[in-house]
């Protein structure tokens, strides 16, 4: 795979991943109703290195999560973001 390919695979999957947080708010920040659309941006960004780097979605969303809010992360707040990502 060349390395624009890595990029652009990437970028589908950062943004598929950084729609579905900002969509479930599984932390409940408000972004939504903020308008805060670079809430979960960083991340989703942890997300999908650990998605590429070998981990599944459920997985990596969790990491990403507790990389942020630590201990706070709940089985609901990873199942919030991982129905997002089955839709």
């Amino acid at each position: 795979m060349t390395e624009s390919t890595n990029e652009e695979q990437f970028e589908r999957l950062w943004l598929r991943i950084s729609r579905a947080f900002f969509k479930s708010d599984p932390m409940n920040t408000g972004c939504q109703e903020n308008e805060c659309f670079d809430e979960y941006e960083r991340i989703a960004d942890a997300a999908t290195h650990y998605i590429l780097e070998g981990s599944s979605e459920a997985q990596a969303v969790r990491q990403a999560l507790e990389d942020s809010f630590g201990d706070w992360v709940t089985d609901d707040n990873v199942a919030a973001v991982m129905d997002y990502l089955r839709a």
